[in-house]
């Protein structure tokens, strides 16, 4: 029975701290989206904001790819 319980207790702690990082996500959200706003009011473009390497509001990360392996090139033996 114990071991029901810690169960949820560990889920329980895992909802609420999911439940805070989306509301600290939402608020970042909203801070990036005016922070860019007012960057964009004070004279800057979108081409030179992205030029600082900062993400416009609703852009998402690149997805890395995975390299490709490249099959090792085997010769000929020609010694005879």
């Amino acid at each position: 029975m114990d071991a029901r319980v810690e169960a949820v207790r560990v889920l329980a702690d895992a909802g609420n701290e999911y439940d805070n990082a989306d509301q600290q996500l939402k608020l970042a959200t909203l801070a990036h989206e005016h922070a860019w706003t007012a960057a964009l009011a004070s004279g800057w473009s979108e081409k030179d904001l992205r030029a600082t390497g900062v993400k416009a509001p609703g852009q998402s990360a690149p997805k890395v790819r995975k390299r490709r392996t490249i099959a090792p090139v085997t010769t000929p033996n020609t010694e005879v």
